[in-house]
């Protein structure tokens, strides 16, 4: 923390009810040099137990803090230049790097897997509805033993929001999907708060590509679009083992209180980082 001489300012920790189930939710905020001009929390996390959501919400905010950092000062060596976004970091307290790297490779893969389902590469299947009221996909995953899964909800009969998350098994997957999709409807929801319709013009003004994506398909047109692609059977053939451009640590000040790593592999286009709001990825 701050008054210790750390990068973390204030974390602030609540007990909330996510699809039935009581949890624990962070949120935390890094000193104000390190921050951006946002009023998001840096790091957010959620357990069953208050410890661990905060534990998981400042590795999350320092995460951040080693993304904006060397974005600016060594894209190259991280690999900003070919994807400026934070998709294959992960954060882990302690010297070792193994834990780290895991949670980056598993994101990588949950991400890439994603892309290559968007661009018409994999196969699909429905699923039961995990929670009420919320549809789930599978989706395949030839590159490791996880489950990937992609879940949907329109959310107060005004919007959709959306979720994804990979685990060892599909309970576990739709679970860390819904608990993204609960944190994903309170950003989408406080638009719907101010603004009785959200049109193509007050989207492509949002400051963020990631940001413009959700509240496209937070629309009746952007879900229309997601369902073409659920019907749909992919278009191409992908066979081969994602190419690793990027899989180190990301060393900096935060050394000294987490171990940061990246892993970037080559995706079949460069369209997930074009400034397109109908692309499914963020």
């Amino acid at each position: 923390m701050v008054n210790a001489g750390g990068p973390v300012k204030t974390v602030d920790v609540g007990a909330e009810s996510i699809f039935g189930r009581e949890q624990y939710s962070a949120a935390a905020y890094l000193k104000d040099e390190l921050r951006l001009d946002c009023d998001l929390p840096d790091g957010v996390g959620s357990a069953n137990d208050p410890t661990t959501a905060k534990f998981r919400a400042v590795s999350e905010a320092l995460e951040r803090w080693a993304f904006r950092q060397c974005k600016l000062e060594e894209p190259v060596t991280y690999g900003f230049d070919y994807d400026p976004t934070t998709n294959g970091m992960g954060a882990y307290p302690g010297l070792f790097s193994k834990d780290a790297r895991q949670s980056a490779e598993r994101e990588a893969i949950e991400r890439h897997v994603l892309i290559l389902w968007w661009e018409g590469y994999l196969e699909c299947h429905l699923l039961g509805d995990p929670f009420p009221g919320v549809r789930a996909i599978r989706i395949e995953n030839p590159f490791s033993e996880h489950e990937v899964v992609l879940l949907w909800q329109f959310l107060n009969e005004r919007f959709y929001t959306y979720g994804f998350g990979l685990a060892a098994n599909v309970n576990e997957a739709c679970w860390r999907a819904g608990v993204e999709m609960h944190r994903l409807s309170g950003v989408i929801g406080e638009h719907y708060q101010k603004y009785d319709n959200l049109d193509l013009d007050y989207i492509n003004q949002a400051k963020h590509l990631f940001e413009k994506r959700t509240l496209f398909f937070s629309r009746p047109e952007g879900f229309v679009n997601l369902l073409k692609r659920v019907e749909s059977h992919p278009e191409h053939v992908y066979c081969s083992k994602p190419v690793t451009l990027i899989d180190r640590k990301v060393s900096g000040p935060w050394d000294q209180y987490v171990t940061v790593w990246r892993v970037v592999f080559e995706q079949p286009s460069r369209e997930f980082i074009n400034d397109r709001a109908d692309y499914f990825f963020w």
